[in-house]
């Protein structure tokens, strides 16, 4: 997919806190200015990221459709599901 960046495990990092303190911990080790959400997570406590200088930004991803052989369009599926469905053919 071209996609270049660097992959941190979080277990390879020192870090303290549960939950939000725990993902500000993570976040401040790896020198980051913002946090990046799904729209999802109810959990975030945004004034806690924002007093410790971290922006909470959220993903607004309409999935594209594709065509799927059987049935419906059935969403966030593996790129696998991707390549097999529009490319599977020409294998």
């Amino acid at each position: 997919f071209g996609i270049k960046a660097k992959l941190v495990r979080s277990s390879s990092l020192t870090k303290t806190g549960e939950k939000n303190k725990l993902l500000i911990s993570i976040c401040k080790t790896l020198n980051a200015t913002s946090y990046l959400s799904g729209m999802g997570a109810a959990y975030l406590d945004v004034p806690l990221f924002q007093k410790n200088s971290l922006e909470v930004e959220y993903t607004y991803f309409k999935h594209p459709q594709y065509r799927q052989l059987h049935g419906g369009f059935v969403e966030n599926m593996s790129a696998i599901d991707l390549l097999m469905n529009e490319c599977g053919k020409y294998l």
